[in-house]
């Protein structure tokens, strides 16, 4: 006797990635980079795969290309630079894509 068709269903809309702290990505780059020489697990950690790989093998040839310049010292002076370069560079953009991906999700998604 009711002809009225049921009411539609409403599925919320799923919330792909879950947010990522800035301060925990920057301190999965920093402690890594300074006990193990291994940069990018606070970009791996933050969502920013193909950055933390580059930068994990990226460092890692640097740190090896320094390393073979040591025996001309000249590799003294280059690969306390090269780490400085590196720690600034993964930090900036560990905590970077961090603090995108816990915008997103506060947005909505």
């Amino acid at each position: 006797m009711n002809d009225l068709p049921p009411p539609p269903v409403v599925i919320p809309p799923a919330r792909s990635l879950p947010p990522k702290d800035p301060g925990v990505a920057l301190i999965l780059e920093l402690v890594p980079g300074a006990f193990l020489q291994t940069f990018g697990i606070g970009n791996l950690y933050a969502g920013n795969i193909a950055w933390g790989l580059a930068l994990m093998i990226g460092y890692w040839i640097a740190a090896t290309v320094n390393a073979l310049l040591c025996v001309v010292l000249i590799g003294w002076i280059t690969w306390p630079l090269t780490w400085c370069a590196f720690a600034a560079v993964s930090c900036w953009l560990a905590a970077q894509k961090a603090q995108e991906r816990q915008d997103a999700w506060v947005a909505g998604g």
